[in-house]
């Protein structure tokens, strides 16, 4: 009968130690790589070598001439791809998404004139609503656009005489 303890271990790799390795990768030197990524060749190979021992196989082949893949090397570098890729994409998207609302949160004077309707000018205060970021068919409406309140003597306040 064989015995099997399950243990949890966790991996957390950074996008930073990610990057390194893509980069020794495409470049299969480290002394380009180092180079390309602004540090020096032995921090480079000392995390190249951290993330082998985290996740227990051998990434890179060394030799004089450089560094190639093994099939563990492999994998990791399609998949580090992707996952680098959705990280790139995922922050220019919160980016662009934090851009429109920060039209929204503090508003710049906009360079059009007064209302050319919803969605296409500017308030009468002069805020643009940050479009390309709106479903179609809604309307960007502010304090000021709503209707005037009515007026007349059974709508207005009682002053003191």
């Amino acid at each position: 009968m064989v015995r099997a303890t399950l243990t949890t271990e966790v991996m957390l790799m950074e996008s930073r130690e990610l990057r390194y390795f893509v980069t020794v990768a495409e470049e299969g030197s480290f002394t380009r790589a180092a180079a390309r990524l602004f540090m020096t060749q032995p921090a480079l190979s000392r995390a190249i070598r951290q993330m082998e021992r985290d996740l227990g196989a051998v990434l890179l082949l060394r030799t004089n001439k450089g560094a190639s893949l093994t099939l563990a090397g492999q994998v990791l570098l399609r998949e580090g791809r992707n996952a680098l890729e959705g990280l790139d994409r995922a922050e220019s998207r919160t980016r662009a998404v934090g851009d429109s609302l920060g039209d929204l949160l503090h508003p710049r004077p906009a360079l059009a004139g007064p209302s050319d309707g919803p969605l296409t000018g500017t308030s009468e205060r002069g805020v643009r609503p940050p479009l390309g970021h709106v479903r179609p068919g809604a309307q960007f409406v502010t304090e000021f656009d709503a209707p005037p309140l009515a007026s007349g003597p059974e709508h207005s306040r009682r002053t003191a005489s």
